[in-house]
């Protein structure tokens, strides 16, 4: 498996997908396990294999309203760390990006 987080990209304690090489922090998975205590006994699967397994077809015709396609594909996808994109970032004043953690600093008082 990965060596650090799908989500946050981050190290540390990591739960590993069991059929995938996903790893994830125990707090960035959708469940938000608190610690290793917390974590589900025996087999694990991260969001997307648990929806490939569950999904043979797409989405059926007659369902598909104006979201039903985006919360299709969103509810079997991994929580995922926000970041704004470059040419955006660079827009706005007084805004640094961390150059450790990559974090938004508004510089502003």
């Amino acid at each position: 498996n990965d060596d650090h987080c799908s989500a946050c990209l981050g190290r540390g304690r990591l739960l590993c997908c069991e059929s995938c090489p996903r790893s994830f922090h125990f707090v960035c998975v959708e469940e938000g396990f608190a610690g290793i205590e917390d974590a589900p006994e025996g087999i694990w699967e991260c969001k997307s294999c648990r929806a490939k397994k569950l999904r043979s077809s797409p989405l059926p015709l007659k369902h598909q309203g104006l979201f039903d396609e985006l919360l299709y594909t969103l509810d079997g996808t991994n929580p995922k760390m926000f970041e704004l994109p470059m040419e955006v970032f660079s827009d706005f004043e007084n805004v640094f990006r961390h150059p450790v953690s990559g974090d938004y600093v508004d510089t502003r008082e």
